[in-house]
């Protein structure tokens, strides 16, 4: 998220969280991480627009998407799901 308001101590991101907010207004689950990143859970190529949508509500420029990659723990406990149902 590129800054356009100004920064507190309070509210050190206040970009990012007012795009979260507008996110989640959505039904779009999102939460602000460090220094301003804004991830977005659960959504595909159908919610860009939205994603769009919000950031432009939120007067927000996003410099940058990308889909997440999943960390060894979910890999591990997603193939321990998948274990369990083929063995099941």
């Amino acid at each position: 998220v590129e800054p356009q308001q100004r920064s507190t101590e309070n509210d050190p991101y206040p970009d990012a969280r007012i795009l979260s907010e507008n996110l989640v207004a959505q039904g779009i689950g999102s939460k602000v991480e460090k220094k301003g990143a804004v991830w977005v859970a659960g959504v595909g190529d159908e919610n860009c627009p939205a994603i769009w949508q919000a950031a432009s509500q939120a007067n927000v420029l996003i410099r940058q998407m990308s889909p997440a990659r999943n960390s060894l723990e979910e890999i591990f406990f997603n193939t321990v799901l998948e274990a369990e149902r083929a063995f099941a």
